[in-house]
């Protein structure tokens, strides 16, 4: 048995996990700032929601129409649907990034995992072989 090969498969594995882990980690974090990122954007949209309306409010008041009644309201209430459908858009497309993030780290660990059995597979096959010298040798020739 070649000591060394056997030792470098161990290490491969050990590798694998450790990148595997690492991936999902980051992908984590990843996911978790499109998140704050998307709320972040959530909140800037009622914000300028309420300044606009606000705006809206004070033109039609200072032009002298009635805020209460007719014309304002429709341009408000169209405001608050235009907004509305501003926010889903935030919303779907931030957990949809979310979601990609973390797929991605799974595919990413997955692929780093497969590629250290890849490798370890090929130096134990070699070490139990008896290819590749260097290993310990018990007797007499």
């Amino acid at each position: 048995m070649n000591f060394f090969a056997a030792l470098s498969g161990m290490f491969q594995l050990i590798g694998g996990r450790k990148a595997k882990g690492a991936a999902d980690r980051e992908s984590q974090m990843i996911a978790g700032q499109e998140r704050y990122i998307t709320g972040a954007k959530l909140q800037d949209s009622r914000i300028q929601q309420r300044v606009m309306r606000g705006q809206t409010i004070a033109g039609a008041a200072g032009s002298g129409v009635k805020t209460g009644t007719g014309s304002p309201l429709e341009i408000l209430a169209e405001q608050a649907k235009q907004f509305a459908r501003e926010r889903d858009v935030i919303q779907s497309t931030g957990e949809a990034k979310a979601r990609y993030a973390i797929e991605r780290g799974r595919n990413v660990g997955q692929a780093a995992l497969y590629q250290s059995y890849a490798g370890a597979a090929g130096s134990f096959g070699q070490a139990f072989s008896g290819g590749g010298g260097g290993g310990f040798s018990f007797g007499g020739s």
